[in-house]
C-alpha cells in the first residue's frame, strides 16, 4: 500500500485568491468604510474555507505518516530480533563450533540491511508525497494554526522514525561484526577431549592451591566452628571466671571476624576461578565422561568449602551474640 500524493494547487489558487481580495479590502475601506467592511467578511470567510482545506490535506499527509512509522518500527522490531539472536548465536557458536550458527552469523549482517533498506524506502517514499505541504506558508499563522499543529507533529515524528532507520543501520554494523567473530572462531582449531580434562584438572589443582587461608592458616575454618562451641560454654560459665576471661574472649572474637573475612574472601575468588575455569571448556565437551568428572571434582570443592565458610560465619554471629551477653554480665556482676 503506497502514500497518496498530495499537491497545493488548489491551496496556492485559493492563497492567490485571498491575497488579490485583502488589496481589494485594503483600496475599498480607504474610500468606503462601510463596503470595506463587507468585502472583509468575505476575506474572513476564505480566510475559513483556506484552513478548513489545509487541515483536509494535511489530515492526509498524517495518515500517511502514521502508516510510514508503523512501517519502520516494525522494520526496527525484526531488526533487533535478528541483532539479538546474531549475538547469541555467536557466544554459542565460539563455544560449540556447531556448523548452523555460522551461517546465521553469516546471514545477519545481509537480513538487517535489507529492513534498513525497506525502513528508508518508507520514508523516502512518504516524504515525496507531502514534501509541497512540509514548507508551504500561508502567510496568517492565526489562520492557519491546526495545518501548522498537525504538520509540526508530523515532522517531529519523521525526526524519530530518521533515529530509528539509523539505529537499524547501525545493529547492521553490529552483525557484520559478530559474523567476523564467527569467522575468526571458525579458524581455531578445537582441543582434543584429553586436552580439556587436563584444563579441567587443571581448575581443581588451582583451587587446591588455593585453600591455604582456609585450611592450613592461624585460624582454620574447622577452628572457628569448634571454637564457637567452646566460646558459648565459657560466655555461660560462672561470673567469676567470666570476668578473669572476658578480655581474651574479646580478643578471639576480634580474631574470629578478621579469619571469617578472610574465609570469605577466599571463596569468593575460588568461585571466580572456578566460574573462568569452566567458561573455558565448551559445552561440546562435556559430553566426554573424563571431562565432565574433572569439572564435578573442581564444583564439588567449591561447593564444600562454601558450605564450611558459611558454618564458619554462622559461629562468627553466635559468638557476637554470646560476647554481648557475656559483657552485660560482667558489667552488672552476676
Amino acid at each position: 500500500m503506497g502514500y497518496t500524493a498530495l499537491s497545493t494547487a488548489t491551496v496556492d489558487v485559493m492563497k492567490k485568491g485571498i491575497e488579490a481580495l485583502q488589496k481589494e479590502v485594503t483600496d475599498t475601506t480607504k474610500k468606503d468604510k462601510k463596503k470595506g467592511a463587507e468585502l472583509q467578511k468575505s476575506l474572513d470567510a476564505k480566510w475559513v474555507a483556506l484552513a478548513k482545506k489545509l487541515v483536509d490535506e494535511i489530515k492526509v499527509a498524517k495518515a500517511g505518516c502514521d502508516q510510514m512509522t508503523l512501517k519502520v518500527e516494525d522494520s526496527l522490531g525484526q531488526a533487533m530480533k535478528f541483532n539479538e539472536t546474531a549475538k547469541a548465536t555467536l557466544a554459542r557458536y565460539q563455544k560449540t563450533h556447531e556448523s548452523k550458527d555460522l551461517m546465521v552469523l553469516e546471514g545477519a549482517p545481509g537480513t538487517i540491511k535489507a529492513l534498513a533498506d525497506i525502513a528508508n524506502k518508507e520514508m523516502m517514499d512518504f516524504a515525496q508525497t507531502w514534501d509541497c505541504y512540509r514548507q508551504w506558508n500561508s502567510g496568517d499563522p492565526k489562520a492557519t494554526a491546526e495545518f501548522n499543529s498537525i504538520r509540526n507533529s508530523i515532522m517531529e515524528l519523521t525526526k524519530t522514525s530518521r533515529g530509528k532507520v539509523t539505529r537499524i543501520e547501525t545493529m547492521s554494523k553490529e552483525a557484520e561484526a559478530y559474523k567476523k567473530a564467527g569467522a575468526e572462531a571458525s579458524s581455531l582449531t578445537l582441543a582434543t577431549p584429553e586436552e580439556k580434562v587436563a584444563e579441567a584438572k587443571d581448575i581443581t589443582k588451582r583451587l587446591n592451591e588455593m585453600l591455604k587461608p582456609l585450611n592450613g592458616g592461624k585460624e582454620t575454618v574447622d577452628a572457628v566452628i569448634t571454637n564457637g562451641t567452646k566460646f558459648t560454654t565459657y560466655t555461660k560459665g560462672p561470673i567469676a571466671g567470666l570476668k578473669t576471661m572476658l578480655k581474651n574472649l574479646e580478643t578471639q572474637y576480634s580474631f574470629t571476624v578478621k579469619s571469617v573475612q578472610t574465609f570469605t574472601s577466599t571463596v569468593a575468588s575460588m568461585q571466580k576461578v572456578l566460574a573462568t575455569g569452566k567458561a573455558s571448556i565448551q559445552p561440546a565437551y562435556m559430553k566426554d565422561s573424563k571431562v565432565a568428572a574433572a569439572v564435578k571434582e573442581a564444583d564439588d570443592l567449591v561447593t564444600y568449602w562454601a558450605g564450611e565458610v558459611k558454618k564458619a560465619q554462622t559461629a562468627m554471629t553466635t559468638m557476637a551474640k554470646d560476647l554481648k551477653v557475656a559483657q552485660d554480665r560482667v558489667k552488672a556482676g552476676k
